[in-house]
């Protein structure tokens, strides 16, 4: 089976810029405006056992593969917006700006508005408030995947959704940018976002999912209402939007430069941390809300929408030199562990685990990548790059392939070659 997919993208921008008439305390107000328009064509077709002609449900000839299905899909898009730009004070400078969205399903406009104070020489504090706007993308066939249910494959299908309203958020952000001396910048900040009528699945362990018998009859989770004698064919999870979902979290970096007698060195850090992701409408009892921070939320019968894991720290160690035509630069990446949710559906699947396996919880990782150029002349680069320098397995996770590819890789350790030659 194979498929072959075309797609073509039409983007026409104008913008326009400079200054007003007017002033504030001797400054000018600056403006922007512009317009533009998007129009995404993709087109799919395929081809072997495992294809549906008609764009309708049907069974897979191919036990282990899902069914595929013909589509195009056809996206325009057009925006309108402006924005100035106000000179406060010779420390304080506040944005004002609108956008009209016009898409094919709604059109939405939005506001935002940010300030950057300049506190001190050495301390700047920014705030922005955005309203943010997503409509669905309607697809023009059937989606499929596989899953595993009660210890078997079975096809997921995911109809063309019918009813689907637009998403959008409420995005806070409040940070600081420190440099309390030479070389050394240190960049915080705070988000929070607070999004109403998120788009996603049914998860496969919601009571809205729908199990299709081979014989027409139909149930719904848990396992404990399959009809007597019922085989089952196949898995139906709309496209719905949830409730609403409530995150927020900080983002950190820190960046030092300073000169050694062996070159020009930089060390730095940088991540996110994860405070609250909040899922609106939670299924289990005696919750109204589902947290799914620090979890692995795949196939939590929690969650009213399918969700990735969400562990709750990400962060990079970096460190570089450069000497005339060297240079070389390690990084030290580290993911948090995570707990199995306890609503997790299938855990009784994993009950044997192998050996060095936790059914409660994915375990953190650590891996080193090491980069090193060398500049030949100004037009030839020659580069090797090891990544995951010592060959570390990604953690075992409750999952059919054993780790957990929304946050870890399974490829080891990678060793790359390379030359650059610029004409």
């Amino acid at each position: 089976m194979g498929a072959n997919t075309s797609r073509s993208l039409l983007v026409f921008d104008m913008i326009i810029n400079g200054d007003l008439d007017f002033e504030i305390d001797g400054n000018a107000v600056a403006f922007a405006a512009g317009m533009q328009y998007r129009q995404d064509d993709v087109s799919n077709k395929n081809y072997g056992d495992a294809r549906c002609a008609d764009n309708k449900p049907c069974e897979p000839e191919l036990h282990f593969l899902p069914m595929t299905y013909d589509s195009e899909n056809e996206g325009k898009n057009y925006a309108f917006f402006g924005e100035v730009s106000l000179p406060i004070s010779e420390n304080l400078d506040v944005d004002f700006g609108v956008r009209y969205e016009d898409y094919q399903a709604d059109d939405i406009i939005v506001p935002k508005a940010s300030a950057f104070y300049k506190a001190s020489e050495t301390l700047a504090i920014r705030a922005s408030y955005e309203e943010v706007f997503r409509s669905p993308i309607l697809p023009s066939s059937i989606d499929t995947s596989l899953e595993r249910i009660d210890g078997e494959y079975y096809e997921v299908q995911t109809p063309i959704p019918t009813n689907l309203e637009p998403e959008s958020s409420d995005n806070i952000n409040i940070g600081l940018i420190w440099t309390p001396m030479d070389g050394l910048r240190v960049n915080l900040d705070y988000y929070a976002l607070d999004m109403v009528d998120p788009i996603g699945k049914v998860s496969t362990t919601s009571p809205l999912a729908v199990y299709n018998c081979a014989d027409g009859r139909t149930y719904n989770p848990p396992s404990a209402n399959k009809p007597a004698g019922c085989n089952l064919a196949n898995v139906t999870t709309e496209a719905i939007n949830g409730e609403g979902i409530e995150t927020d979290g900080i983002d950190f970096q820190a960046m030092y430069d300073f000169d050694t007698s062996m070159g020009q060195a930089q060390v730095g850090i940088n991540g996110v941390y994860l405070l609250s992701y909040d899922v609106a409408g939670c299924l289990a009892a005696g919750c109204d809300k589902y947290d799914a921070v620090g979890k692995y939320n795949t196939r939590a019968s929690g969650s009213p929408i399918r969700l990735r894991s969400m562990p709750e720290l990400k962060m990079n160690l970096m460190a570089s030199l450069m000497n005339g035509p060297h240079f070389m630069r390690a990084f030290v990446r580290y993911v948090s562990d995570y707990d199995v949710a306890s609503t997790f559906a299938n855990a009784s699947s994993f009950a044997s685990a192998p050996q060095g396996y936790d059914a409660s919880s994915v375990d953190d990782m650590i891996t080193v990548d090491l980069h090193y150029t060398y500049a030949v002349s100004d037009e030839l680069d020659l580069s090797l790059s090891i990544v995951n320098v010592a060959d570390e397995d990604p953690p075992k996770a409750p999952h059919e392939q054993g780790y957990d590819a929304f946050a870890h890789s399974p490829l080891g350790r990678i060793t790359t070659a390379a030359f650059k030659y610029s004409f």
